[in-house]
């Protein structure tokens, strides 16, 4: 029998009791934070239209045109981005036009 003081045992997948512990954390903070912008996003739409928003905990916490500039409040607030949840809030006349740009037009993603 071994008496191991060590981190905790791995488990089948390979993840030890405190990286799946950690995973688990990840998971509602995201789900805490993506459920306070869906309930907050059609008013942020009208106040922010065509610009990027962060969610910390609960909170707005920064709204700017660009996410570089979004990347740039959130360390400025030593917020890690890992941790917040960023969005865009496309007008409704943004999504018009993307949903009627050509194909053609499309940039490629790489």
């Amino acid at each position: 029998m071994s008496t191991e003081s060590g981190p905790a045992h791995r488990e089948d997948n390979g993840l030890t009791e405190l990286d799946e512990a950690q995973i688990r954390t990840g998971f509602r903070r995201l789900e805490r934070n993506s459920l306070f912008f869906e309930a907050h996003q059609a008013e942020w739409r009208k106040q922010y239209p065509d610009m990027y928003v962060a969610v910390y905990r609960g909170e707005l916490v920064c709204v700017a045109r660009t996410p570089e500039t979004i990347i740039h409040c959130l360390r400025l607030k030593n917020i890690p981005s890992e941790e917040s949840y960023c969005k865009f809030l496309a007008s409704q006349r943004t999504a018009l036009g993307i949903a009627l740009a050509p194909a053609n037009r499309m940039l490629p993603l790489n």
